[in-house]
């Protein structure tokens, strides 16, 4: 797996993360997460960062779902910065409506 937390931008132009298979038997599936600058300022310092982010995300008659995950590297020092991750589902009943964001800030002393 490439996405674990590496403290170094590997300048990859893409991160394989691994997920476990849901039934005994199936092989993993896959999260493809395409290197770039990150124009979204997911910190707020006004800084762009290089890194990675994937999106994905489904349709239906009853329900729509998606998620966004970005690690962010430091431009000068390669470092790694911070993960975030967004996931949200939208339903017709107000009970199974959500929204959950989660944000990660590292610091390298």
């Amino acid at each position: 797996m490439d996405l674990t937390r590496c403290p170094v931008f590997s300048q990859k132009s893409y991160l394989l993360d691994l997920l476990p298979s849901p039934m005994a038997g199936l092989p993993p599936s896959a999260r493809y997460f395409k290197a770039g600058r990150l124009a979204d300022d997911f910190d707020g310092d006004g800084i762009v960062e290089n890194g990675y982010m994937t999106t994905g995300g489904s349709g239906g008659r009853q329900f729509d779902s998606g998620y966004v995950e970005a690690v962010g590297y430091d431009p000068k020092t390669g470092l790694l910065k911070y993960g975030y991750s967004m996931l949200v589902r939208e339903s017709q009943n107000p009970y199974t409506t959500f929204i959950l964001e989660a944000f990660a800030f590292y610091r390298v002393r």
